[in-house]
């Protein structure tokens, strides 16, 4: 993307982790590094989750270690390091009303 280029709608970038998820990545439910489960609030705040991925793929190069991936042309680090979750996609939509 260029300066000239508008951003990604939210949907597109969807669609890109969606595409590019890579299944060495396993899918976590919890993240200590945020420090909140990612599962439960959305639930707990009367979501149903619809789709929860992890990719070891970034649009950017975050670390110098970082390479270009050449069927996506994301970013993840050598295969010679462990793969580790680096963008997590979460869809949520109202979860349905009981008894209706």
């Amino acid at each position: 993307m260029t300066a000239d280029e508008p951003a990604p709608t939210v949907a597109e970038m969807l669609r890109a982790n969606e595409a590019n998820w890579d299944a060495r990545v396993p899918v976590h439910t919890r993240s200590d590094f945020y420090g909140l489960d990612v599962v439960t609030a959305p639930a707990g705040a009367g979501l149903a989750v619809d789709l929860l991925r992890e990719t070891d793929l970034l649009p950017w190069p975050r670390f110098a270690a970082m390479e270009r991936d050449p069927a996506s042309g994301w970013r993840r680090l050598p295969a010679t390091r462990p793969a580790v979750p680096l963008l997590l996609a979460l869809r949520a939509t109202p979860a349905p009303v009981q008894g209706a």
